[in-house]
Parts: C-alpha cells; sequence; structure tokens
C-alpha cells in the first residue's frame, strides 16, 4: 500500500509538472556511518526475560553504511529516486550460563534480539532548495524495503536467521555544486528497522545529466 501511494504521487507529480520544466536525471554514491539505539545492557535484559542466566553482551554502536541512487527531478523543486542501502553489520558479543545441549537455542535467541540493519531497495520523494550560491538543500520521504540475515554461533553451533520488511526512510543533505554536473553532499538519514532505530551521518557525490 505505501508503495503504490508513493507511486502514484510521482506519477501524478510527473504529468503536472514535466510539460513545463525540462527533465534533469542524477546518479549518486554515498558512504557513512549508521548509530542505532540498542545497547549491550539492553541486549542482557532481554535474554534475562527469555530466562538465560547471567547474560553478558556488548555491541559496536555503529556499522559502516553505503548506499547508490539514480533519480530525476520533475521540476526545479521536486523530484522521485530509486536506490540501493546496505546499512552493514552488527558487532555482537554475547555470553550466559548455558545448560549443555541448550546452545542452538541460545544462539537462536540472541539473533532475535540482535538489531536488524538489512539492505535492499528504497523509493523516494526528493525536493531540493537553494539556499545561496552553489549550495542545495535536498531532502527525501520514502520506503526502505529490506532483507537482514544473522549468523550466530554458540559453541561451534550456528543458527541462521532472516528477517525482512518495508519501513519509512527520512533524509536530508547540503550538497556544494562544483558545476553544473558534480555536486559533493553531507547527508544525515533516519531509518527504522522495526523499532531498531539506524540514523545514518555520511558523505557522498552526486552526478548530473
Amino acid at each position: 500500500m505505501i508503495r503504490r501511494i508513493l507511486l502514484a504521487t510521482v506519477l501524478l507529480t510527473c504529468s503536472a509538472a514535466s510539460q513545463a520544466w525540462e527533465l534533469q536525471y542524477y546518479a549518486g554514491f554515498g558512504m557513512g556511518k549508521g548509530f542505532f539505539s540498542k545497547s549491550g545492557s539492553e541486549i542482557e535484559t532481554s535474554l534475562q526475560r527469555k530466562d538465560w542466566t547471567d547474560p553478558k553482551a556488548s555491541i559496536a554502536d555503529s556499522s559502516t553504511v553505503w548506499k547508490a541512487y539514480y533519480g530525476v527531478y520533475f521540476s526545479p523543486y521536486l523530484g522521485a529516486q530509486i536506490g540501493y542501502a546496505n546499512l552493514g553489520n552488527t558487532d555482537l558479543k554475547a555470553s550466559a550460563s548455558v545448560p549443555p545441549g541448550q546452545e542452538e537455542q541460545f544462539a537462536a535467541d540472541l539473533a532475535s534480539i540482535e538489531p536488524d540493519l538489512g539492505k535492499g531497495a528504497q523509493i523516494s520523494i526528493v525536493g531540493r532548495f537553494p539556499v545561496f550560491e552553489n549550495f542545495v538543500i535536498h531532502d527525501w520521504l520514502g520506503v526502505f524495503m529490506w532483507k537482514n540475515d544473522t549468523t550466530v554461533t554458540v559453541n561451534d553451533v550456528s543458527v541462521k536467521e532472516s528477517t525482512s520488511g518495508s519501513n519509512f526512510v527520512l533524509g536530508a543533505a547540503i550538497e556544494y555544486q562544483l558545476n553544473y554536473e558534480l555536486g559533493l553532499r553531507l547527508e544525515i538519514e533516519r531509518f527504522n528497522q522495526q523499532g531498531d532505530a539506524v540514523n545514518v551521518l555520511g558523505a557522498g557525490i552526486a552526478y548530473y545529466f
């Protein structure tokens, strides 16, 4: 349903505006750091709720994120964009008092608790607003259709869990235009991965043609 609404909005905007302004296409690439909110103490609490004794957990608070995108502006201020984003992987270490023979269950519980980052496709409505010479602000609202594969190993017993979903993504960027074709960007995005918020700070380059 979300995808249909976005697609209908894009088509209506295109039909209304494309006749009055020449379409401008662009492609870009970006990298950055994704910061997620789930901490080691929260994971320990979740393991305690699953009746594991003396859980210990630590997790890095960031991951490496990269993305590529392609878009078109129907007017000087409004357009649409598709892309691919990879939110990276978590670095989680955990332990507990696991009775012999229950390693697989502990691994499965840990996999279900680990934050969902994921990778997949984005479709967004984008806007842009010149602020002063050579600087432009971009913003976007879209849907991230993702899949996440997690593998947890406990005492040589491995469990793989796959999750997927479609969640909103919000973003904004300030771009310095080197010339008509090239722009350098500083970006911020927020992904809501089934309640596991991922805030991304990054940089990128956009090519207009």
